[in-house]
């Protein structure tokens, strides 16, 4: 049985495609979500350069069982 928050849910997810540096790359974004989330894939392919996060904390819900910073 789906609730209406299911619906508003689906609502809120939408794909993308981005064009960076001649690669075409699928994404999927949800407006709903707090967090601004890429894969470390993404970030290799894409030659991006990171910054290490003064206060990482896990974000387990991405993956269950598995503890990501």
């Amino acid at each position: 049985k789906q609730t209406i928050h299911d619906d508003k849910k689906r609502n809120e997810l939408f794909h993308i495609t981005v064009i960076s540096k001649h690669m075409k790359i699928n994404t999927l974004f949800d407006s709903g979500s707090q967090a601004n989330l890429v894969s470390e894939e993404v970030v290799k392919k894409l030659g991006l350069k990171t910054n290490p996060h003064p206060k990482p904390y896990p974000l387990g819900w991405v993956c269950d069982g598995v503890k990501l910073q």
